[in-house]
Formats: structure tokens, C-alpha cells, sequence
């Protein structure tokens, strides 16, 4: 992933023959076509923005069990799609992310669940 300031950008280089591509269509196609499933990635999208990351992968991290959960609706529901389900991971509470982000401000390390 590179970054950039000027204005804030993530941008996700991925090579010829990756698997995310394809998966990031479906994800799009699906939210266009599932009213119910895009407001509540939009209103948790929009809770976890509201915590005020300054990491984005702090921010990933917290977004990632809806993600997931709209991801198994998708595959599950796809007949071409190969669908592998695995556990969703626990989610942090609001104390563990405000923690989370308190600690890597002051540059120590958090252990990963």
C-alpha cells in the first residue's frame, strides 16, 4: 500500500492475477443491489470514522467484522464463487480501540488478539 498527504490517499497496488480485485466487484455489486446491507456498512463505516483514527489500519481493523459479515453474505449467496467461511474475529470495544490508539500515539506496541 502506498500513502499519500496531499490530499490523504491509501492506495492499494495489487498485482495481475490477485484475488482482491475481483472480490472488491462483488462487494460493490452487491452493496448497489442490497439496500439493507449498504446502510449498515454506511452507518458503521461511518461510527468507526467517528472514532478519529490517525492509523489506518487501526481503522481497517475496526471496520473489518462488517466487511467480513457482508463478505459471507456475498460468497454465500454466489454460485461461481468458491466460499471458504472462517470465524469472524472479535471486535475491540470502544475502551480497547480508544487504548489501542492511546497506546500506538505514545509509539508502544499492542498485542493483536
Amino acid at each position: 500500500m502506498m500513502r499519500g498527504a496531499q490530499p490523504a490517499t491509501n492506495l492499494h497496488v495489487l498485482g495481475p492475477g490477485a484475488r482482491e480485485p475481483p472480490r472488491r466487484v462483488l462487494f460493490r455489486d452487491w452493496l448497489l443491489t442490497h439496500v439493507e446491507g449498504r446502510e449498515r456498512y454506511a452507518t458503521i463505516k461511518r461510527q468507526v470514522a467517528g472514532h478519529g483514527f490517525n492509523d489506518a489500519m487501526l481503522y481497517n481493523n475496526a471496520l473489518a467484522w462488517v466487511v467480513y459479515d457482508l463478505y459471507e453474505k456475498i460468497f454465500a449467496a454466489d454460485p461461481e464463487h468458491h466460499h471458504d467461511p472462517h470465524p469472524a474475529r472479535r471486535t475491540l470495544g470502544r475502551s480497547e480501540l480508544t487504548a489501542r490508539r492511546r497506546d500506538r500515539s505514545i509509539g508502544s506496541t499492542v498485542p493483536t488478539h
